[in-house]
């Protein structure tokens, strides 16, 4: 692994510093600041690429730090991920996001936690402790030194809030479409018939169609997916949602395109997420092929290209830990690089089933409850309060059936819709 300079620091009281370094080069920039949270000094030195070397003690503060050193660089693109993940965008942009918060609610993962940090890593809880306090620590410093709060909060009014260590598990972001597709099949189906649409169509594995008994596949089109779709894609901002703002109103109206292109669109728009593709790549080379007689591996996990960037790279070094490469901002460690011995990465193959639309008839003496194996049910209930700038909070009701959230209603054909995903069931399968 490649090694980089690092200068020797004065380090004031042992335990609560944490020494900045502003780059690698002679001369560059360094500061020290006392840092509550780290048990021991950590240095952090930013080379001349812009990523972050991160040298710590022990692994609390190796995950401290890359915490807080990913909120230095992306705290605006990490805020909003939280905030549309966990169901908080109202609390700082106003009610026009309450909707869009219940729906984000519906989708959190609501089983056994400690079977959940345990099935990452033996110290799973541990290091998502570790970084979601890293991250608050550079949240309360922020707030103590506003002249560096970054330029999207001062612009829009906003200020950023605090993680818990279940925020980097939010489920929404997860590379799942296959219950769009079960939507668009059951319209083209409904457009075609079914043995037209099988003998157009192409299956891995191979699979004959079926329509379930009893289900009209001409009642299910998009609208069953508009709360999914709320949740997983948000909408955009509009000038109203910066009322504190400094800008003018034309100005808020261009600072509210911007960002919503930012956080909403892919740099190709002609990309469509629902077209079928078996996208991903990877693949090595031998050392005998190579200058350097070394192997190199390189994976291409086929995602759209945005700004801010889904990827961030940093390097950890620590008693235990001395890896580099990239990862997401939101989430700890590394997930395509390298340590002392290997490289690794990742890719995605074709796309399991990993959800399944659930179409119920609803009692019409109370249409809170569902039919299942001839036999009414009633759905589970969770009363939810969502915060919302300037007004009180609103409150909402979430519907769960035993398959999953309840995503669509209808009352007049008497039907209720819910989706049981494998992200929602199972312990480990955050994206």
């Amino acid at each position: 692994m490649r090694t980089f300079k690092r200068r020797a620091a004065a380090f004031l009281a042992s335990g609560l510093i944490a020494v900045l370094a502003g780059c690698a080069s002679p001369g560059g920039k360094k500061d020290t600041i006392a840092m509550p949270g780290l048990s021991q000094p950590v240095e952090i030195v930013r080379d001349k690429h812009g990523v972050s070397h991160i040298y710590a003690k022990n692994q609390a503060d190796l995950f401290f730090a890359q915490g807080f050193s990913a909120a230095r660089d992306r705290l605006w693109q990490l805020d909003l991920w939280r905030r549309q993940g966990e169901g908080k965008m109202a609390e700082q942009f106003g009610p026009r996001f309450i909707e869009q918060d219940r729906a984000a609610r519906l989708f959190l993962y609501r089983g056994d936690m400690q079977a959940e940090f345990a099935s990452y890593h033996p110290e799973g809880q541990a290091i998502l402790t570790a970084f979601a306090n890293g991250i608050n620590a550079y949240v309360n410093w922020v707030k103590a030194n506003p002249d560096q709060l970054p330029p999207e909060f001062k612009l829009t009014g906003t200020e950023p809030g605090y993680w818990s260590p279940e925020t980097s598990l939010i489920r929404i972001y997860g590379l799942t479409r296959n219950v769009s597709e079960e939507v668009r099949m059951s319209e083209q189906i409904a457009a075609l018939g079914l043995n037209n649409v099988q003998g157009l169509s192409t299956f891995e594995p191979p699979l004959a169609l079926q329509v379930p008994a009893g289900l009209d596949v001409r009642q299910i089109n998009k609208s069953v997916l508009a709360t999914y779709r709320l949740a997983r894609d948000g909408q955009k901002f509009e000038a109203g949602d910066f009322p504190r703002s400094p800008l003018a109103a034309d100005e808020r109206a261009k600072l509210a395109s911007a960002l919503s292109e930012g956080r909403l669109a892919s740099l190709d728009p002609a990309f469509d997420p629902l077209a079928p593709r078996y996208e991903s790549n990877n693949w090595t080379l031998s050392g005998e092929r190579t200058a350097t007689g070394k192997p190199i591996l390189a994976g291409d996990p086929h995602r759209s290209i945005t700004m801010p960037s889904l990827r961030y790279m940093v390097h950890l070094n620590a008693p235990g830990w001395n890896v580099i490469g990239a990862g997401e901002p939101a989430l700890p460690g590394v997930s395509m690089g390298h340590n002392d011995r290997i490289a690794f990465g990742l890719t995605i193959f074709a796309f399991g089933d990993e959800e399944d639309l659930y179409v119920y008839d609803t009692n019409p003496a109370n249409p809170g409850e569902y039919r299942y194996q001839g036999r009414w049910e009633k759905m589970r209930q969770i009363d939810e309060s969502i915060p919302v700038r300037g007004a009180s909070p609103a409150m909402r009701s979430l519907k769960f059936t035993r398959h999953g959230p309840v995503i669509h209603e209808d009352p007049v054909r008497r039907k209720a819709y819910a989706l049981r995903a494998a992200y929602l069931e199972f312990p480990g399968t955050a994206a």
